[in-house]
């Protein structure tokens, strides 16, 4: 591995965890870096980078963030951050998982909250076998994440 690996026609940049490891680790912080392995729906506009790196907005009950695609053999850790930006009213996310690329389960589930600013982080690395993840969303009040995924290439 060089440095730089083509997903999806589209120019991406890692760091090898370790000498030899297929590794990779991904981050989006914002609306335009859900693309490639990431994807996104029900993603309003980002928030004011003075709000960065928890840029990237969920507003409504239903929007969620997907990472996954056929050049993902394994997941091993996924990471959510997240900054309460539009109240205190507690938010909950799930996180799911799909082993196929197609039927997802629930694997955990986090609940959101503080007051107006707080920000706090959640990290799964009990993912062996999953190849696609999910982050699905349910509001209480507006929240601006970031996620990274850590996984093993096909290649």
């Amino acid at each position: 591995l060089n440095g730089n690996k083509r997903f999806d026609g589209e120019r991406k940049t890692f760091t090898p965890i370790s000498s030899g490891s297929s590794d990779v680790t991904v981050t989006a912080s914002k609306k335009a870096e859900l693309t490639g392995l990431f994807n996104g729906n029900g993603i309003g506009s980002d928030y004011a980078e003075s709000n960065a790196p928890y840029q990237i907005k969920l507003d409504n009950t239903g929007d969620y963030i997907e990472f996954g695609g056929e050049t993902v053999a394994s997941i091993s850790s996924a990471t959510i951050n997240w900054k309460m930006l539009g109240g205190s009213n507690s938010s909950s996310i799930v996180l799911n998982g799909s082993k196929d690329g197609s039927t997802f389960e629930e694997i955990t589930s986090y609940t959101v909250s503080g007051s107006t600013n707080s920000t706090d982080t959640r990290t799964c690395d009990t993912l062996s076998g999953y190849i696609k993840l999910r982050w699905v969303f349910t509001k209480g009040s507006n929240i601006g994440v970031n996620v990274s995924v850590t996984y093993q290439c096909t290649e």
